[in-house]
């Protein structure tokens, strides 16, 4: 998986690109959630969801939903979060 193949088929399933230079800091007017896309380079992808708090979530696997990193820090900025192995940052939607 590369970022630029699970953003065109997010978009294609109907998400928005928002880019990925700065963190959203409040909900989409429109409704609905921020998500950010990262990826475990050329095995697979995993996304963070921004919550009500305006912090972040996410479900790695078959565990728990939690809204901390690897580092049991909570998660304000996905690009600057420990998630590994999903190491490169793709974006938010």
């Amino acid at each position: 998986n590369t970022c630029e193949d699970v953003r065109a088929a997010a978009e294609r399933d109907g998400l928005v690109w928002h880019g990925n230079d700065a963190v959203p800091t409040a909900q989409p007017e429109e409704g609905g959630h921020f998500v950010a896309l990262l990826i475990w380079p050329k095995t697979n992808f995993h996304w963070i969801r921004m919550d009500r708090d305006l912090f972040w979530s996410h479900k790695p696997g078959q565990t728990a939903v939690r809204n901390v990193d690897n580092t049991g820090s909570k998660i304000t900025d996905p690009s600057k979060s420990d998630f590994s192995p999903w190491t490169q940052f793709c974006g938010y939607f």
